[in-house]
């Protein structure tokens, strides 16, 4: 996002329940584009490299990081800068990342399945460890679609690249 801008326009208002500021991010993604109110002008993709660098910016401050979905939108040069950066930060602090997407979750260090059930009327979540490279390789290979034998090649393939 080297032709971003991003700002945070704070006007004093008349004291209330809300406060007494009136904060707005602005946000342009082309230098051709003047700042306007982030919620109107960002797209998705932009919205997940806009809060990666932004939680980039604030992981000096943090020992643990949690990214949600942080690739939502991305594909090509976009993902893969995002990877790396994520790498980056990994080095000084501990990442948890939620992905639906195959190429971020197979460079993680440690993979876990997510798992939502409903029993009797009440829906849990649980996790579990996967150990196994034929573990990661069959969620991953669920990730990218799941069900034919290309999608399970490419999972391991992925995997191996990941711990070359």
């Amino acid at each position: 996002m080297s032709n971003a801008n991003f700002a945070i326009k704070i006007k004093k208002i008349e004291p209330s329940s809300h406060g007494s500021d009136f904060i707005q991010f602005l946000f342009s993604a082309n230098p051709d584009q003047k700042l306007a109110p982030i919620s109107s002008v960002i797209s998705g993709g932009e919205m997940s490299r806009f809060l990666l660098a932004l939680k980039f910016n604030l992981s000096k401050f943090a020992n643990t990081i949690f990214f949600d979905e942080i690739d939502n939108g991305l594909s090509g040069k976009s993902l893969l800068s995002t990877i790396n950066l994520i790498k980056k930060i990994a080095f000084n602090q501990q990442i948890l990342c939620i992905t639906h997407h195959p190429l971020l979750a197979s460079s993680a260090d440690v993979h876990y399945k997510v798992q939502k059930t409903i029993s009797n009327g009440y829906t849990s979540t649980s996790l579990k460890k996967l150990i196994t490279i034929k573990d990661k390789q069959n969620e991953l290979a669920e990730l990218i679609g799941g069900g034919f034998k290309e999608a399970s090649n490419y999972a391991l393939t992925l995997l191996n690249k990941a711990a070359a």
